[in-house]
Parts: structure tokens; sequence; C-alpha cells
């Protein structure tokens, strides 16, 4: 699924089980640098679109921002994305139907935590790291793991 943010397209992904971050399990992530925003599966589709709704404020928060402390500001930010959404929606009433829909099978957990697997134990086909955004002081990088196709017996 791709939703418009403002001039921005993201990409909309459900993956398979909790999506690590930071050393911590989490349900969403907003990747702002490459536009793409990971849901996890772990979910009801009724979870699952709150987290999307939460997902896609940060991203509209990110490109659009407004001054938290500022009520005004954050009701119009608010308002300009839902706006933004009910449009997408109208045009495309089925949109979020894929929150319904199974996994992506090869999509991979965010991040490293002690403990955790390696990436051989893991098949791991394929390890992204994106670097933190210099702009953003919250923004810590994160890591996306490509696992293998599981293989059919």
């Amino acid at each position: 699924m791709e939703l418009d943010v403002g001039p921005f397209t993201y990409t909309v992904r459900l993956v398979r089980d909790a999506i690590e971050h930071e050393g911590e399990a989490c349900f969403g992530l907003c990747d702002h640098l490459n536009r793409t925003i990971l849901i996890s599966d772990a979910l009801d589709p009724t979870q699952r679109l709150h987290v999307l709704l939460h997902e896609l404020f940060h991203a509209w928060q990110r490109h659009c921002p407004a001054r938290l402390d500022d009520e005004e500001a954050v009701a119009d930010l608010v308002a300009l994305s839902m706006t933004r959404l009910a449009v997408q929606l109208k045009a495309n009433p089925h949109l979020l139907d894929e929150l319904d829909a199974p996994a992506e099978p090869t999509e991979a957990a965010c991040g490293t935590s002690a403990g955790a697997p390696t990436d051989e134990a893991l098949r791991v086909r394929k390890r992204i790291v994106v670097p933190p955004d210099p702009e953003d002081p919250h923004d810590r990088g994160w890591v996306v793991r490509v696992f293998e196709p599981e293989t059919e017996h």
C-alpha cells in the first residue's frame, strides 16, 4: 500500500512478528529516509490500523513539523493528515484491506538486541543499515535484515 504524506509517497508494508528497534520490540516503525512504514502482523486488524495511523503521524510530523506545545499547530497538522488520508480512502476505498493480508514472508525485524540470534543463524540474506538523520536528535538509525525465503519441504 502507498500513502501520500505531503509531497512524498510512503510505502506501507506488513511484516512478520514484532519489529525490533533499538533493542526493544515494537509493532510499527516509520523510516523517513526510505519513506517506508512497517507494521507488525502480530496485531489484529484494528490494532494494525491504530499503529499505521500512529506511524503515519510520525511521517507527517517529520515533513510538516509542528511545535508540540502549540495546540493550534498540532490541530492543523492532525487535520491536514486526516484530510489527506480521507481523500486517498475516498479514491481507493479498499486501500486499508491490505492490513488484513498476510505479512510479507521475507521481511525481518529491525535493530539488534543482546542475546538475539546471529544473522547467520537467522539465514539473513541482506542487512541494511540506515544511519541516523543528523538533523533529528531523536533518530538513532536502524537496521533491516532481509531473510532467505523459507524452503518448502
